[in-house]
């Protein structure tokens, strides 16, 4: 008697049940996951030609060769009660994710122009997916039509003293190349006006602290620090209470600080207030206002403040710069904000 037949068709129904047993897997991880596409064929590397790139969307490698891929936000992954023959490579879905950001985030900051590519947003950035597009602009802003050119702040009013936080970026344009943040900290225009329309003021020493508000540092420099580390410093009077400032169309370049050696990443010599963005990407942080450092608020209540941001632009002709900037004006933005003093904290 030839056994070699039966032990041949036994191998060939093992075969084929465990590919009904996968195929049944995957078919249930389908029902599971309706928001979800399935490839029909095995790939070895992402098959992110089947994606459209340009939205949000989440890729995944299954354990049979093929490939999970959504465009829906909403969409939920669920894997199977019992682990099955298919599933989800989740160890290998997230290193495939890390390498898919590092990789866009290295072409976006190749298409930069440098003095735009080294702002602090673009270097701490670490997805640029469409996904995140609407939460940049989540706050209040204003735009100019003109420009496309938005003025956004955020409020932080849980912190001592709270914060009003302000980006400039736009939807619709690059910001190009050579834009600083005024030399001064201060702005065109900077009011705060109560619940019974009066206009508060600021105090003594506001211009100095609007000065080292400036998010360049993680912590207050003590004057030492600021010359060691910078030129071209014009500090206000510790009595100064300006917050405001009418900005010439033109400044010399003397106005402006720069570093003195080669720190936080910069390199001696250039200036510390670049400012710059891309379109649909992040605004660029240009300022902070310490409510109750800056303002004298005396009473809990909703208040109105107004804030007009200035930038300035390198002035070049046939590629060399000038040695003076041309001003760069920007949108208003009024809104209201609940403030109590700080004591009352």
């Amino acid at each position: 008697m030839n056994l070699k037949h039966p032990r041949l068709a036994f191998i060939i129904l093992g075969t084929s049940f465990c590919l009904t047993a996968a195929a049944d897997d995957e078919a249930k991880l389908m029902q599971a996951n309706p928001g979800w596409h399935f490839t029909t064929e095995v790939y070895t590397n992402p098959p992110y030609e089947l994606v459209p790139t340009n939205v949000w969307f989440r890729l995944g490698p299954l354990s049979n060769g093929k490939w999970a891929w959504t465009t829906n936000q909403q969409a939920t992954w669920f894997g199977l009660d019992e682990e099955g023959s298919v599933r989800m490579d989740s160890e290998r879905a997230g290193k495939i994710s890390t390498e898919w950001n590092i990789k866009r985030r290295k072409q976006w900051l190749a298409s930069l122009p440098p003095d735009v590519a080294n702002v602090e947003e673009y270097r701490s950035t670490r997805s640029f997916d469409a996904d995140i597009v609407n939460s940049l602009w989540q706050g209040v802003w204003a735009e100019d039509t003109n420009t496309g050119w938005r003025v956004l702040v955020r409020f932080f009013t849980n912190n001592e003293p709270a914060i009003m936080s302000i980006c400039v970026g736009s939807r619709a344009t690059n910001s190009g190349t050579g834009l600083l943040r005024s030399p001064d900290g201060q702005y065109a225009r900077l009011q705060l006006i109560d619940a019974s329309g009066k206009v508060v003021p600021s105090k003594k020493g506001a211009a100095l602290k609007l000065y080292e508000a400036y998010p360049i540092f993680s912590e207050p420099l003590t004057d030492a620090q600021w010359n060691e580390y910078c030129i071209g410093l014009h500090l206000p009077s510790a009595w100064d209470a300006s917050v405001e400032r009418v900005y010439p169309e033109t400044l010399s370049d003397l106005e402006f600080p720069r570093w003195r050696v080669n720190a936080y990443g910069h390199q001696g010599g250039s200036y510390i207030h670049f400012a710059g963005f891309t379109s649909n990407g992040p605004p660029c942080h240009i300022g902070n206002i310490y409510f109750n450092d800056i303002f004298a608020i005396k009473t809990a209540g909703d208040y109105t403040v107004t804030v007009q941001p200035v930038l300035y632009r390198m002035h070049n002709e046939a590629g060399t710069f000038q040695g003076y900037l041309d001003r760069v004006d920007l949108p208003s933005v009024t809104t209201k904000v609940h403030l109590v003093p700080s004591s009352a904290r």
